[in-house]
């Protein structure tokens, strides 16, 4: 049963929706801290504090997403498990009450090297400010959005007539099979009326997973336009940089996969005493379930073209630049190309000007996008000193009213060529200088 677990938290369709984010897949030291959380829940001991800080961090440091997604699971939890069992509670008390000393510095180094991982983030909200509540609606999850599978599942040929009206769709494909739903109502209906079966810690973290995962689903939800995750984006340090809100339905599945799945075997060791009946039952609902997550023709592209894209960017951006700027046509994917300029530039260690972001300096849009190269070196005047390399392809025309000035140098690699200008101080940055020198 773990197994079958382990395979929907790994290639279950929620997180095959999202292959194209790879911020959204490093998610191996979510169960390892869980792990170290359960353990120190049923008893505290520095061997279980200390690594489930430690993995904690290392999520968080493997994904940014993940890693608040995954504290914010935490702040949930927590106090589910101890509000359920007042033994944990002693127990917790009990051992911050004789630990003090090493928890405390444990927690000290802890959010020191939070502060050291999360105080760039916290910089660069400051430039760019932070998005709307209107912007991160669109991508709550709705009611439909978890019976919305992924493209090339043979589902969607069923449930596809129920989202069709839902905005940014590529982000509310939650379904995972009508396999755990049905287990769902199963395990809950187990938990009602038949707890008292279970085994004490068995009882409490089944239920504890299972309320974790009611609280994300209710919070996470838009009904009718109203969510209570308005209330979550204005007081929980860190959520206004969530913007794909629906993305916590990784999490949502851990918990509720722990909590039916521990639920179902329990039911089949009570009521199944025929290990081969047992193991047989198992294999049906493993199979059926992981039936399910089959995907036809998933996305997929050559990387070949853009490596060798990328390769050549980073050739030219290493021939003496200070910064970078790469033109792409309005009429290509225009996200697929700044992407390769982004990693040429974090490869040659060379600013990039646009690149590929969710979000960008306040100033930026209007004066860069709509004023074209004039505008960029408007907005970079006063920002930056030095050689700006204009990257373009070298069958690109000049776009339409941009008058370049003086280049220093020209150059090219395979389909792009390189300008190079200088970029002055603006008078009011020379006259700033000279008063404050």
């Amino acid at each position: 049963m773990s197994a079958f677990g382990g395979f929907l938290f790994a290639f279950g369709m929620p997180r095959a929706a999202q292959i194209g984010h790879q911020q959204l897949l490093p998610q191996f030291f979510t169960p390892l801290a869980f792990l170290f959380a359960w353990n120190f829940i049923k008893k505290p001991t520095n061997r279980r504090f200390i690594p489930f800080l430690s993995f904690t961090y290392l999520q968080i440091l493997a994904s940014i997403y993940l890693g608040w997604l995954f504290l914010f699971s935490l702040l949930i939890f927590f106090p589910v498990a101890f509000s359920l069992s007042q033994k944990a509670r002693v127990d917790a008390v009990s051992y911050f009450k004789s630990h003090y000393q090493v928890a405390i510095a444990s927690l000290l180094v802890w959010f020191a090297l939070l502060f050291l991982l999360l105080n760039p983030y916290l910089e660069i909200g400051k430039v760019v400010g932070y998005r709307s509540f209107s912007s991160v609606s669109q991508m709550l999850p709705r009611l439909v959005s978890w019976l919305t599978p992924p493209e090339g599942s043979p589902w969607l040929v069923l449930l596809a007539p129920l989202s069709k009206d839902l905005p940014m769709m590529g982000e509310h494909r939650l379904f995972m099979g009508l396999t755990i739903v049905l287990l769902t109502g199963f395990v809950a209906h187990l938990v009602i009326t038949k707890s008292s079966l279970l085994e004490p810690d068995r009882r409490l973290l089944i239920k504890a997973c299972l309320i974790t995962s009611l609280v994300i689903f209710v919070l996470s939800l838009s009904l009718f336009d109203y969510s209570l995750w308005e209330l979550v984006y204005t007081v929980v340090p860190g959520a206004k940089a969530i913007r794909a809100v629906a993305r916590i339905c990784l999490f949502f599945y851990f918990y509720l996969l722990i909590g039916v799945l521990l639920g179902l075997d329990s039911f089949l060791r009570m009521t199944i005493a025929q290990k081969k009946s047992r193991i047989a039952l198992i294999c049906a609902v493993c199979l059926l379930g992981m039936s399910e997550q089959i995907i036809l023709n998933p996305y997929s592209f050559e990387k070949a073209p853009l490596i060798n894209r990328e390769a050549e960017l980073q050739e030219l951006m290493s021939q003496g630049c200070d910064v970078a700027y790469v033109f792409t046509s309005e009429k290509k994917l225009n996200w697929i190309e700044q992407t390769s300029a982004m990693w040429a530039g974090m490869r040659t260690n060379i600013p990039i000007v646009n690149g590929y972001s969710g979000w960008t300096p306040r100033s930026y849009n209007y004066v860069v996008e709509r004023q074209g190269f004039p505008g960029l070196i408007k907005w970079l005047q006063g920002r930056f000193q030095g050689r700006l390399c204009y990257i373009s392809e070298k069958t690109e025309p000049r776009p339409l009213g941009w008058v370049l000035p003086d280049r220093q140098a020209v150059s090219s690699v395979g389909n792009f060529k390189l300008s190079v200008f200088q970029i002055p101080l603006s008078r009011s940055t020379q006259k700033s200088e000279r008063l404050n020198p």
